[in-house]
């Protein structure tokens, strides 16, 4: 289940690589907010929602709960994915630091994590019931229903687009079916709006609530059908089919845009901050050109530096022209230092192994001499 959330938000990360200025490290964690956070947080105003409901309405807390989940809950659960992004856009700096890519990549962690949270919320107690299915995975016996849930192997997720952290088995147990992730997607769409509303200037960023209604339109159209599976109306079924044919391919959708805006913001930026740029970069040659020859240098040191410097500057192009100058400063300074150190290093005799051998021995101190103390000779002993 871990497993599945974590894998489809590196699928987005991955292929959001080029401009995204996060780390990984800071993608994963981002699940864990999404799972105590979000997650948390969306349970206990849900929880607080039926109870008032049950309370006034003197109805039963399962038919309040039923209700609310078409009408309040994807509202709820998707401005709570939304939350911990609008709470880091409060910082200025954070904010125009982050590119849309970035926000896109997030707001797929906090939504992975928030549906990891329901599953497991949903299925705490169920481990008794889980039994080893013969082609890979587990499924959970018992239950009225014609299909059996299903726990993908790793196999099974490996080969999925942004798989589900849980499928299903039809009625003869021999077709496994795993889905697309739900919250993750939803996760990515509203997430794009949350980074137009957050970057944008103007009247564009009322183009960010586009995102964030469609993602709460579909969660609304699936907890709506789902409340009435026995006999759903016509027009809902017809909405989600197509809504569902689309979802697997929203996020990637969501991320081209991002990622196109991005790129037009940083060739931007690019002109008007010449001195970041290195200097095979500033005679026209592409720009991945002189950090991928860089990168090849003395694997694996390398590739890790480029892809460090990578991620600074583009953090600053992003947050350039957003905000004032000197609260960029130390991190211009540090990125044109960077890449003048990367210039002076970018030839082969500055990688030579022998040569740096030979410097490591001359600076290395004298094994005989510890803490300026010299230890007597065998001789003359």
């Amino acid at each position: 289940m871990v497993a599945a959330a974590i894998y489809g938000v590196l699928q987005l990360a991955l292929i959001a690589s080029p401009m995204r200025s996060l780390r990984l490290s800071t993608v994963v964690l981002t699940v864990a907010v999404g799972i105590y956070g979000s997650g948390v947080v969306a349970a206990l105003i849900e929880l607080g929602y039926a109870h008032a409901m049950a309370s006034s309405a003197t109805q039963p807390l399962v038919e309040a709960m039923g209700r609310g989940s078409y009408t309040v809950v994807p509202v709820v659960e998707e401005l709570a994915k939304l939350t911990p992004l609008l709470l880091a856009g409060l910082n200025i700096k954070i904010r125009y630091q982050l590119g849309l890519t970035d926000y896109v990549i997030l707001g797929a962690a906090t939504g992975a994590g928030l549906g990891l949270y329901e599953v497991l919320l949903s299925h705490l107690l169920d481990a008794q019931r889980a039994d080893p299915y013969p082609y890979g995975g587990w499924m959970l016996s018992g239950g009225l229903s014609l299909s059996s849930t299903y726990i993908p192997d790793w196999h099974t997720v490996l080969t999925t687009w942004l798989p589900a952290s849980l499928g299903s088995l039809d009625l003869s147990f021999t077709q496994p079916s795993l889905d697309t992730n739900l919250h993750l997607a939803w996760g990515a769409i509203g997430a794009l709006g949350a980074g137009l509303l957050l970057r944008s200037r103007g009247w564009r960023r009322l183009l960010g609530l586009l995102p964030i209604a469609y993602a709460m339109a579909h969660h609304t159209l699936v907890n709506y059908t789902g409340n009435r599976d026995a006999h759903p109306p016509s027009w809902a079924t017809s909405l989600l089919g197509t809504a569902n044919d689309l979802v697997a391919y929203a996020p990637l959708i969501c991320l081209a845009i991002a990622m196109a805006l991005d790129f037009a913001h940083l060739q931007r930026s690019k002109q008007a901050m010449p001195a970041i740029l290195l200097n095979a970069e500033r005679t026209g040659n592409a720009a991945i050109g002189p950090l991928t020859t860089f990168s090849t240098r003395c694997p694996p040191w390398t590739p890790l530096i480029a892809l460090r410097f990578a991620r600074m500057r583009r953090s600053l192009l992003y947050a350039a022209g957003r905000t004032a100058p000197e609260r960029l400063e130390a991190l211009h300074q540090a990125v044109v230092n960077t890449a003048a150190r990367i210039d002076a290093a970018n030839h082969a005799d500055a990688w030579n192994t022998a040569r740096i051998r030979t410097q490591l021995k001359t600076i290395r101190p004298n094994v005989g001499d510890v803490a300026g103390l010299s230890w007597p000779s065998r001789s003359s002993s």
